[in-house]
């Protein structure tokens, strides 16, 4: 099968190396040219060019010949919408791509849509196009926290989350929103695409959400479990950022970085981080019953154990 990829960043990259392993065919879409990511520049990946335009995709699709769409694109703008109304025209038009899964990948979003407000604000109208058609499969991917930001940087092809991940090793900080005491579900960046890939080859119908995680537990105990790892991280650099401290700074901050990192910080209190477990075994069984789903202490572990590898 080829599957189309929008968006080149460290998401396509697990996915397009668990999609070939599969022996899928995969296009990386991007605004860039090739020579920019010579990472892409694998057996079963081929990387195309486009402005995001419907005309530019629908020739994309039509010439490559793929039958799903999946969207890695991070963007809280305007444009993401914009992008997205594109990529599910483009699908619609297309003569074999009837399957498309947008940028969501976030908690649960079926009892907590509007968590948080600036991604609700980007994604809500694309969930709205989607769900008045009919003819393109679609899906929420609800996977919770990407749990990998705990790991050295060179077992992991996503960037560093600076505070925007309560376990900031680049800059040896601990900022926990809250109390640290709400249950959060976690989610290995490389179990989400080698669940994708699966999900992709699937012939069974998808469900309006699809819920992935691997683990679940609190950011008091994620910090427990990742500190014996790391010995510069002492526990008493470990610091508690308040909801009325959070909410303060949305309401009275001049810098728009700033109160989107507090709406980031403000999500990881409450109980919209954490999927339902009914629904996350349910989906397990129904889709995902040869997937190997790691917890936290076997991804530390396995960084650990293999200090050169992306695990």
């Amino acid at each position: 099968m080829i599957v189309a990829i929008a968006g080149s960043g460290d998401m396509a990259r697990y996915a397009s190396e668990e999609l070939t392993r599969d022996g899928h065919d995969v296009v990386i879409l991007s605004r860039s040219n090739s020579s920019q990511k010579p990472h892409f520049n694998l057996p079963g990946i081929q990387q195309v060019k486009t402005d995001y335009t419907t005309p530019s995709l629908l020739q994309i699709l039509n010439d490559t010949k793929a039958r799903v769409l999946i969207s890695f694109i991070t963007d809280y703008t305007a444009s993401f919408i914009t992008v997205h109304e594109n990529l599910i025209d483009a699908c619609l038009c297309s003569v074999h791509c009837k399957r498309f899964i947008p940028s969501e990948y976030a908690g649960n979003i079926a009892e907590f849509p509007e968590s948080p407000s600036f991604y609700y604000r980007t994604r809500q109208p694309i969930r709205q196009i989607l769900r008045r058609q009919d003819q393109l499969e679609w899906t929420l991917v609800c996977c919770g926290w990407l749990m990998d930001y705990i790991l050295p940087s060179k077992n992991r092809h996503l960037k560093d989350a600076g505070p925007g991940f309560p376990i900031d090793l680049a800059n040896q900080n601990i900022i926990i929103p809250g109390t640290g005491d709400d249950v959060i579900s976690f989610l290995a960046a490389r179990d989400l695409a080698r669940a994708l890939s699966v999900l992709v080859s699937s012939p069974l119908a998808w469900g309006e959400y699809t819920y992935i995680c691997g683990e679940t537990g609190t950011f008091n105990e994620l910090v427990e479990m990742v500190l014996p790892y790391y010995p510069h991280l002492q526990c008493d650099e470990i610091t508690y950022k308040s909801v009325e401290e959070l909410e303060m700074i949305l309401q009275s901050s001049q810098h728009e970085e700033e109160k989107i990192l507090a709406e980031y910080q403000l999500s990881n209190v409450g109980p919209s981080l954490l999927l339902p477990e009914e629904k996350v075994q349910a989906d397990r069984r129904r889709y995902f019953g040869g997937v190997m789903f790691r917890g936290i202490a076997e991804l530390l572990g396995q960084a650990r154990d293999n200090p050169n590898v992306v695990v």
